[in-house]
């Protein structure tokens, strides 16, 4: 692939990948509940809701859903891996390996981004180890649910609490067992 494609291709799945980001926070915070009066919270909610508002009214919620939030989280991974295959392959991919890829793809991007929240929050703990900062507030939202049933089991060693090393392993395992071979399944049906 000639360095021009490779910048572009680089270009388009980063920009995809970022608003893809965008788009499952928003997805994620309908389950969480964190304070929507958080400075982030609402700027990832105003960044989102030129896309989320038209659809919510063409796509009711199911029960608690954002159903539209989720449309469009899914419709945007299948457009960036669309222009991908189109860039990388000069190909449109079939449409079962697609999907199949799309399900690897937005799975991937969950773990990773449940994985670099616990990083980040464990950094933050051990430089400013004060939990009202308003994004470790947020990061602790996001990663409690993935760490609270670790520490029923695990308990803190000499005041070392070391339940996000076991969630980061498990998230690790995720990614090579589930996500990578969705993926790789997904490419190889769809070109």
């Amino acid at each position: 692939m000639p360095l021009i494609t490779q910048a572009i291709h680089f270009l388009i799945v980063t920009i995809f990948d970022l608003f893809i980001t965008l788009i499952l926070l928003r997805f994620i915070f309908q389950f969480i509940r964190p304070n929507f009066y958080h400075p982030l919270t609402q700027a990832i909610v105003k960044l989102t809701n030129p896309m989320v508002l038209p659809l919510r009214k063409i796509i009711p919620s199911v029960k608690s859903i954002d159903t539209a939030s989720l449309i469009l989280l899914i419709s945007t991974c299948l457009l960036k891996l669309t222009l991908s295959c189109l860039i990388q392959y000069h190909l449109f991919p079939s449409i079962g390996g697609l999907l199949i890829w799309g399900i690897g793809d937005l799975l991937h991007l969950t773990l990773t981004l449940f994985f670099w929240s616990i990083i980040i929050q464990a950094v933050m703990s051990w430089i400013s180890p004060y939990p009202n900062h308003p994004i470790y507030a947020l990061l602790s939202n996001l990663t409690n649910p993935l760490t609270q049933p670790v520490k029923k089991y695990i308990k803190p060693i000499s005041g070392i609490d070391l339940s996000p090393l076991v969630v980061l392993l498990g998230l690790q395992l995720l990614l090579m067992l589930i996500a990578a071979p969705l993926q790789q399944a997904g490419i190889a049906w769809a070109i």
